[in-house]
């Protein structure tokens, strides 16, 4: 399935929310990770002794941290210590050490880097052509539940083959948890309209919503039937909301979800994700691991 698996770190605590999860990852699916952290590049002269402190200070951390993964039993882990833009350089080190997952946390600060790592994970996001899991600094305890018999991925769909295009990879990744999934589709009601000269407006949204809700049903409970004959347990449910990402929100809320899977389109995976789309809306806001899936345009 995944057979090395980047985690970027800034040397904080909230960086290293990400390696619970990376460690049970690279124990279920026998994949190396590969650690690496960027020392920013200082514009001052007086700034070069720190910079040698920092690279000393990091190896030190780097080591232990191969030493650690080895004792959680994922072998021949590796690192990388770089210098120059923090993005930059993560995206480079993607391609290079051939990883074909990353999994970071959405926020740390660090002795190492000094910008602050939501800029980073924002930054990156937008750049790999891997699947990438964001972690929430404050939700290791959802590392834990995703490795009991208990948890559950959801998976929301808008009825395009895009966001069915990494079902299969999910599913993969469930079954090592033995985890169940949840289907969602979320209904965007119309605008509802009341004026006395189009007396039958309302009536028609209404109609338009119902259909909605219906047809929404009906595609969820046929992609579940396909997974239910793989022996899978898998539940469906449809939202309505005015905003997709706060129906997604809402939906993972009610579920009690682990882990939420989601697709991206665009140029590079992620160029469509800006500031009030539902992706973006649902990656600022959710409190469990998100798994995100590049399509490549």
């Amino acid at each position: 399935m995944y057979t090395k698996i980047m985690v970027p770190l800034d040397g904080s605590n909230l960086a290293e929310s990400a390696l619970a999860l990376a460690f049970a990852l690279g124990r279920k699916t026998g994949a190396s990770l590969h650690f690496v952290m960027v020392i920013e590049r200082l514009s001052s002269i007086f700034g070069l002794g720190r910079v040698e402190y920092r690279g000393d200070w990091g190896h030190e951390y780097l080591g232990n941290l191969v030493d650690a993964a080895a004792s959680e039993g994922s072998k021949k882990s590796t690192y990388s210590l770089n210098t120059g833009n923090v993005v930059d350089e993560l995206e480079k080190e993607q391609d290079s050490s051939g990883a074909d997952l990353v999994v970071m946390a959405t926020h740390g600060r660090g002795l190492i880097a000094r910008t602050w790592f939501g800029s980073v994970a924002d930054g990156f996001l937008r750049r790999t052509r891997v699947p990438l899991i964001l972690v929430r600094p404050t939700d290791s305890m959802s590392v834990v539940n995703l490795e009991t018999s208990g948890s559950t991925v959801l998976i929301p769909l808008d009825g395009y083959a895009a966001s069915e295009s990494a079902l299969g990879n999910v599913i993969n990744l469930g079954e090592l948890f033995g985890a169940a999934y949840h289907l969602t589709h979320v209904v965007v009601p119309p605008t509802r309209i009341t004026t006395p000269y189009l007396p039958h407006a309302a009536d028609s949204n209404e109609v338009n919503a119902h259909e909605g809700r219906e047809w929404a049903a009906n595609y969820l409970e046929l992609i579940a039937r396909r997974m239910r004959h793989r022996g899978l347990r898998v539940t469906t449910s449809v939202a309505v909301n005015h905003q997709v990402g706060q129906g997604i929100l809402q939906e993972a809320n009610a579920v009690g979800c682990d882990l939420i899977s989601m697709v991206t389109r665009g140029k590079n995976g992620l160029d469509l994700l800006r500031l009030g789309s539902s992706i973006d809306k649902v990656v600022r806001r959710t409190h469990v691991p998100i798994l995100l899936h590049p399509m490549q345009a």
